[in-house]
């Protein structure tokens, strides 16, 4: 009982408080007041005799600038009052809390605030044809302003003369309309309506979201995503009621324009991509293409439903060289050993062949900077299975993905007696291994972030997110940043380069395996990650595109690289531009330039 009346006080103080706020002007007008009843307190009943009281009153002075300077105290114990009472802070209030009491879900906000999902009223429609003069007549101005029912309007039409002439009844003419249509419908004067209100899910964004929030059933429970986790208890909003994501929607926006754009260009299947936090593992945008509306369920299909960056398992291809020389630099094999790759690698009765044939001999950084199947191979073969396969599992390949949504997908990986040979050569450039989008990015940034693993995580300030485990020395963490810069400087990665930002990266291409076995040429998943700033990495990516299609005239530039890289380095600008991150420097420029101009000599 004490509890309740506790709240319901707060909640008058909340309202008293917004109220005062909003008319604080009004005060000037108490001010007024209490001069004038100063001034008859004192004595001065009307203020036009103060003229003749001055000759009357030997004490006249000093009674009016008593009167002035009450008047003036009661101003300014006024004014510090209403000072303390608008500048009190209202993140823990109950004002906060009232402004959404009724919902009955938490409201989900991105890392900034802004409202992605919240509870509103929404109205079922219904059409009483009693009395109704003219009934064809109101039903064409209800369907001219909802759309959906035009399909309905001849059936609608039929009940409704049907049972013009009862008086109890009412016929459902459309399920969940909006306020804003509803008061259309009132301002049309449509005549014979009724509406029964009741609390909807609405998601502000439509299908920005889809594969990270989800969305409810009609009875309220969440069917996937950040909602379906609300709903199982494993997210909990905070005191305010709020869920907050990580996410960041001018990010997401941009992610999901760039995703829709090279996919209607290159007419894909589908496009998916993750842009996270280095240092925190937080994923600020994440996008899964073709996706859906949760506002109109009718638009969920199987294929659109289907979460590709972090419930699909794909092979990543040549990506997975840097993951082969981050393993051979931990094992102490310098950057500048030298491999022969003039001849195929054959082995088991397979032979491995380069995409394009660069030059006979690479040092272990040019290997992975011209994105060599041979040389890659035979690092592999010197390192040994063992050490690859316990390498693997320190990344978080052998492990189901746990990011706070249950559309976590698993792994493909060969089992432990079938680890060697050919298989651990396949593996060292992505091919016979197949994880989700949020695997890999989850590894390559923690071969950024001084080699500490760092999970990922959609939760603002997700709780263990950077774990006390070392999967690379910081040695060779740094080792890594400068082979991603001159893969994008000098190596198969050049169309990341951008004027404004020092991008580091790699591009992959794999042939997609087919349902009935073996691989289709025709099938491509097209991949590429990058990082920036590389002087101190703050932000990583991996986009993807999911079967572009294919023609024998584009067969050398359908590649990772060539399909993704200037999209890719176009999203890094406008995300600069956005987050306000420096851009390069003259000098810094001018130092890439020398660079670049003393490796083309050397390597004449």
């Amino acid at each position: 009982m004490k509890k309740n009346l506790k709240h319901k006080v707060s909640i008058l103080v909340s309202i008293f408080y917004i109220k005062l706020r909003n008319t604080f002007y009004k005060c000037k007008l108490f001010i007024v007041f209490c001069v004038v009843k100063s001034c008859k307190i004192f004595g001065f009943y009307k203020l036009k005799q103060i003229r003749y009281i001055r000759f009357l009153d030997n004490n006249f002075s000093v009674r009016l600038r008593f009167a002035i300077s009450f008047a003036f105290f009661l101003f300014l114990i006024l004014n510090i009052s209403l000072f303390l009472v608008c500048n009190l802070p209202v993140k823990n209030s109950a004002y906060k809390k009232w402004l959404h009491a009724d919902d009955e879900h938490p409201r989900i906000v991105d890392r900034n605030g802004e409202i992605l999902a919240q509870d509103i009223n929404s109205y079922d429609l219904y059409f009483r044809p009693y009395n109704v003069l003219n009934i064809e007549n109101e039903l064409l101005k209800i369907s001219e302003i909802l759309p959906r029912v035009k399909s309905r309007y001849k059936k609608i039409l039929e009940k409704s003369m049907e049972k013009k002439g009862s008086k109890n009844t009412s016929i459902l003419i459309q399920f969940g309309i909006s306020d804003r249509e509803r008061k259309k419908l009132l301002e049309n004067g449509v005549i014979g309506l009724e509406f029964q209100v009741k609390k909807t899910r609405y998601y502000i964004h439509g299908s920005l979201f889809s594969h990270i929030i989800g969305l409810i059933s009609d009875d309220g429970k969440g069917v996937s995503g950040i909602e379906k986790s609300i709903s199982q208890g494993k997210i909990k909003p905070d005191e305010n009621g709020f869920v907050n994501l990580s996410v960041n929607l001018q990010i997401q926006r941009i992610l999901h324009t760039i995703l829709t754009d090279t996919m209607k260009t290159n007419e894909a299947k589908g496009a998916f991509g993750m842009i996270a936090d280095v240092k925190t593992g937080e994923i600020i945008a994440a996008s899964s293409l073709p996706d859906y509306n949760p506002n109109d369920k009718s638009s969920m299909t199987f294929d659109r439903a289907f979460n590709k960056f972090s419930l699909g398992v794909y092979e990543f291809g040549s990506i997975f060289k840097l993951i082969n020389t981050a393993l051979a630099l931990e094992n102490g094999l310098p950057t500048s050993k030298v491999y022969t790759i003039k001849d195929d690698l054959e082995l088991n009765g397979y032979k491995i062949t380069d995409f394009v044939k660069r030059r006979d001999v690479m040092t272990l950084e040019e290997v992975v900077m011209y994105s060599s199947n041979i040389g890659s191979g035979k690092i592999a073969l010197e390192i040994g299975h063992d050490k690859q396969r316990e390498f693997f599992y320190n990344l978080g390949f052998g492990e189901k993905m746990n990011l706070e949504i249950p559309e976590n997908g698993g792994f493909l990986m060969p089992q432990k007696q079938n680890w060697h040979g050919i298989t651990s050569v396949t593996l060292s450039y992505g091919h016979g291994i197949a994880i989700t989008q949020a695997h890999l990015l989850r590894a390559m940034i923690s071969i950024l972030n001084n080699g500490k693993f760092t999970n990922l995580t959609l939760l603002k300030n997700g709780n263990n997110v950077i774990l006390d485990k070392s999967i690379i020395s910081q040695e060779t963490s740094s080792k890594m940043l400068s082979i991603m810069r001159k893969i994008v400087q000098f190596g198969a990665a050049k169309s990341l380069k951008s004027p404004h930002y020092d991008i580091g990266g790699k591009s992959g291409t794999a042939i997609k395996l087919l349902n009935k076995g073996g691989y289709s040429k025709e099938k491509n998943l097209l991949s590429i990650f990058a990082a920036f700033p590389m002087s101190d990495p703050k932000y990583a990516m991996v986009i993807s595109l999911d079967e572009p299609k294919w023609s024998a005239e584009r067969r050398l530039s359908l590649t990772g690289g060539g399909t993704l890289g200037r999209a890719t380095s176009g999203l890094i600008e406008q995300m600069g531009l956005f987050l306000k991150i420096p851009k390069m420097q003259q000098s810094e420029r001018d130092i890439i330039s020398t660079e670049r101009l003393i490796y083309e000599i050397e390597n004449r």
